[in-house]
C-alpha cells in the first residue's frame, strides 16, 4: 500500500532496503576466515571470541 502511495523510491528509503547488501559485502570475508558461528555457547563468551576475531582480522587488512 505505501509503494503505491508513495513510490518505491520512497518506501525504500523509509524501512532501509538495501542497506543489507552493504552489510553483507562487509562480512562475507570476515566469515570466509572464521566461519559464521561462534564456539562459545555463554553469551559473554561469544561476544569476548567475536570480538578477539575482529581483532585479529582487523590486525590482517
Amino acid at each position: 500500500m505505501i509503494i503505491k502511495r508513495h513510490g518505491y523510491k520512497t518506501w525504500a528509503e523509509r524501512v532501509g532496503f538495501g542497506r543489507r547488501w552493504a552489510v553483507e559485502t562487509a562480512i562475507d570475508p570476515f566469515e570466509a576466515l572464521f566461519g559464521d558461528y561462534a564456539a562459545a555457547r555463554a553469551i559473554q563468551s561469544a561476544q569476548r571470541e567475536v570480538g578477539l576475531r575482529v581483532e585479529l582480522y582487523n590486525q590482517l587488512c
